[in-house]
């Protein structure tokens, strides 16, 4: 069994297998809606673990009871139409509080693998296109619902989607909503890899753990010159000199020549 962290909330269950840290969204009868208390105990589980807690160095993403999340919580969004007082700066309130959940998980320095049983619908979408890697059931299935709603893509979609699979594709998928299966995700490269029902935990959980094992300065600046450094050739090469430079004097990068020269497998620190 995993050790228990004393991280998130109703909504947000966190475990600790070695060195992963797997979060576990929940919302009963809902198929993992993205409530707004779910909102708050992702970004204070994503902050601790990409942050404080030194032993983790990858995290899983998953949803409880065979589904993943199946995007806003529709009796939220009733709540919010008979509040007369809430209005378009409620709402902007609202998305800004929001968009922590994948700024957290685009910026921070540690890799996010994503397990996908069930619905990717809305947000739930979002977030596992904010992941570094996706294991999705085959059974599973995906769709930018928004539109069905009346509303537009949100937490960082508009980024994330483009990102995987260009604009003139990311385009079709939101304004039409169109479900996707598994299968077809895969195809589109949408997510990484297909596994059977009921094991994408599992498999997303091994994934994390080879993650786990490589250098995380090196991790965290790859991530952080994905996230903002290679619009163009000179922002790339830019971000090149920069971050190579803070690579090669680590401690990291001279146990792993050290560990070449020994033929054996390094230990990396983080230094």
């Amino acid at each position: 069994m995993g050790e228990t962290a004393e991280i998130g909330n109703e909504y947000v269950r966190t475990e600790k297998r070695g060195r992963v840290a797997v979060l576990t969204i929940t919302n009963p009868g809902k198929r993992n809606a993205f409530a707004l208390r779910m909102r708050a105990g992702l970004i204070s589980a994503f902050h601790h673990f990409m942050y404080a807690d030194k032993g983790v160095r990858a995290i899983v993403l998953t949803g409880a009871d065979g589904a993943f999340c199946a995007g806003g919580d529709i009796s939220e969004m009733e709540e919010i139409k008979n509040d007369p007082g809430f209005g378009h700066m409620g709402w902007r309130e609202r998305m800004a509080f929001t968009s922590q959940v994948p700024r957290e998980m685009l910026s921070g320095p540690k890799a996010i693998v994503c397990a996908v049983e069930g619905v990717a619908f809305g947000a739930g979408w979002s977030m596992a296109m904010a992941s570094d890697y996706v294991v999705a059931a085959r059974n599973s299935r995906f769709c930018a619902a928004f539109v069905r709603m009346g509303l537009v893509p949100d937490t960082a979609l508009f980024w994330t989607l483009i990102q995987r699979v260009g604009r003139t594709r990311a385009r079709q998928l939101m304004m039409l909503a169109t479900e996707l299966s598994g299968e077809q995700a895969l195809a589109e490269r949408i997510v990484d890899e297909i596994v059977e029902p009921g094991l994408a935990l599992d498999r997303a959980v091994t994934v994390a753990e080879q993650y786990a094992a490589m250098p995380p300065l090196a991790h965290a600046l790859i991530k952080d010159a994905m996230l903002q450094g290679t619009d163009s050739f000179a922002n790339a090469v830019k971000v090149e000199i920069d971050y190579q430079s803070i690579a090669a004097t680590s401690r990291d990068h001279l146990e792993a020549v050290q560990a070449f020269r020994e033929k054996r497998k390094p230990v990396f620190k983080g230094e």
